[in-house]
């Protein structure tokens, strides 16, 4: 028995012949699949439909078509509906334990580089004034 790429079930494999509900990417090792998971990938993925295991497109997609998965024309789900609209939005707040601008946490830069916000360079979800932190921005 092998583990399904996509949901970890156990895949019984006891002949060489597979099971029609068994599909195998030709690209990386014959690995095998639920047939409803690479189709459920399929659906969700639409244009970046590709191999589970090596990330191949071209290859993987043509078998995968030739083996009746239908992959749709389309987006992927993660792109429509806002899913990740909120990657897009700035953080806009002095997270320092006292904030000293006049205006409080939310105050703006007022043309002036002491409260100009600061953000995070790795994840950009907090930020400081630099005045708050101590010193004025160079």
């Amino acid at each position: 028995t092998v583990e399904c790429a996509i949901c970890g079930d156990m895949i019984a494999v006891e002949s060489k012949v597979v099971p029609q509900h068994i599909l195998v990417t030709e690209c990386c090792n014959m690995t095998p699949l639920h047939r409803e998971c690479i189709q459920n990938q399929a659906d969700a993925s639409g244009y970046f439909f590709r191999c589970p295991m090596c990330n191949n497109e071209k290859k993987f997609n043509n078998i995968m078509k030739i083996m009746g998965i239908n992959v749709p024309q389309s987006d992927a789900v993660w792109e429509k509906d806002g899913y990740y609209d909120d990657l897009y939005v700035e953080h806009w707040r002095c997270d320092v334990p006292i904030c000293l601008h006049p205006d409080g946490r939310k105050g703006d830069s007022r043309n002036n580089d002491k409260w100009d916000l600061m953000r995070c360079r790795t994840c950009g979800q907090s930020g400081a004034h630099p005045y708050c932190l101590g010193y004025e921005k160079r």
